[in-house]
């Protein structure tokens, strides 16, 4: 009886384990590098254009959430704001060089892990703008643009107070 409770305990904590706080990483500007502090929050999505096509509707884009903390990128989809709980969507690493403005984002868990985003940004104090060609490819655009057939991403984010 005791190992059938430990087990439904384990099953109930691995369910449990993707219900992550959406709001609760607070950057800690001593340990950012000094590349990536314009990134650092908790960012909500004003447009995400896939293809030529917007890919989420307001509804959608209202429960998305993007936070930035040191090199993690991390996408929530947000099940609770009263709460400040999300569903985790993914996490990856970015590197970028504020020199020409690139940048890239590694898979770090999921289907994807170890894929590569190779993409261009443009990132002030409220807004960051990003375009990205298609994983696993090495496509990555020139212009903040993501016409039809180019597989491209365009988003643009706005960082939450």
């Amino acid at each position: 009886m005791k190992a059938f409770r430990f087990n439904l305990f384990l099953v109930g904590m691995m369910m449990a384990m993707p219900m992550l706080p959406a709001q609760d990483v607070k950057p800690v500007a001593a340990q950012v590098p000094t590349e990536l502090k314009p990134f650092s929050g908790v960012w909500k999505p004003e447009s995400i254009i896939h293809d030529g096509k917007q890919h989420a509707d307001a509804t959608a884009r209202e429960r998305i959430r993007l936070s930035i903390e040191n090199n993690q990128y991390k996408m929530f989809y947000v099940t609770d704001a009263a709460k400040g709980l999300g569903q985790r969507l993914a996490t990856s690493l970015l590197s970028v060089d504020s020199s020409s403005k690139q940048f890239e984002l590694v898979f770090a868990d999921g289907p994807r892990k170890g894929e590569t985003l190779h993409g261009i940004y443009e990132v002030t104090e409220k807004t960051l703008k990003i375009c990205y060609g298609p994983a696993g490819k090495n496509a990555r655009p020139t212009k903040f643009d993501a016409p039809t057939g180019s597989g491209f991403f365009c988003e643009t984010w706005t960082r939450e107070k």
